[in-house]
């Protein structure tokens, strides 16, 4: 079971204390100097110490956030890196040459 209740972290955002709050299990509320509060999930993969951001404050539950984090940790036991899929994911897959175009002139109109 975590640390934090609902009622407490709604708290620690309100009084907007800089910091890392540990919920237990790798899962932390974090207030950051500048910005909004958000979760953050600490593992380790391959011996190295990885943060991993699950979402702000008001977009996630505390529930929804040690869900995030319990499926997160279950991926990292089987031999998977979270943070290296999420960014996999987010890639551009160009596989023929309208594909190289559409993304080139995409980005010439921004």
């Amino acid at each position: 079971m975590g640390k934090l209740t609902a009622r407490s972290s709604l708290a620690i955002v309100k009084s907007g204390t800089v910091g890392g709050y540990s919920d237990g299990g790798g899962l932390y509320l974090t207030i950051p100097k500048e910005g909004l509060a958000y979760w953050m999930l600490r593992y380790t993969n391959a011996g190295k110490r990885k943060s991993m951001t699950l979402g702000k404050f008001e977009h996630i539950t505390l529930a929804d956030a040690r869900a995030q984090a319990e499926n997160h940790k279950k991926q990292v036991r089987e031999g998977a890196d979270p943070l290296a899929d999420r960014k996999r994911k987010q890639q551009i897959i160009i596989k023929t040459v309208d594909d190289l175009f559409n993304d080139w002139y995409i980005g010439l109109q921004k």
